[in-house]
């Protein structure tokens, strides 16, 4: 079933969404490939820290806690939306390879919506 798009106030979870498939690592000298939100917060922290050093660079405050910001900018209304916003999709599979990890689905989850939504939080 589809969802109205939107928050009244406050906060929604997820804030935002991010690429979550295959991204590389290496643990102990060992390659290995990690999916889902254990590989994209962690990318979104990394960009806050290189926003800190620029922030740090110009004698400025780091952000701080970000989510206040986010929710700010999302609805400015001049333009300014940093978000691509994601209008189509769901999240009612895992990722997956076909032939190695097939791809897991069920009947329930979210979809996408235009402004924010339960599956991709403000967009990505």
């Amino acid at each position: 079933q589809k969802v109205s798009s939107g928050f009244s106030s406050g906060r929604g979870i997820p804030d935002l969404s991010m690429a979550a498939h295959n991204y590389m690592i290496f643990v102990g000298g060992t390659r290995g490939v990690v999916s889902g939100t254990s590989a994209s917060a962690p990318v979104f922290a990394a960009m806050l820290s290189l926003v800190n050093a620029q922030l740090a660079n110009q004698g400025k405050a780091p952000v701080g806690f970000v989510n206040p910001t986010l929710y700010k900018a999302a609805v400015a209304g001049d333009g300014s939306n940093p978000f691509n916003d994601i209008t189509s999709g769901d999240n009612l599979c895992t990722a997956g390879q076909p032939t190695i990890n097939p791809p897991q689905c069920c009947p329930q989850g979210f979809y996408a919506a235009p402004g924010w939504d339960p599956a991709t939080g403000l967009g990505s």
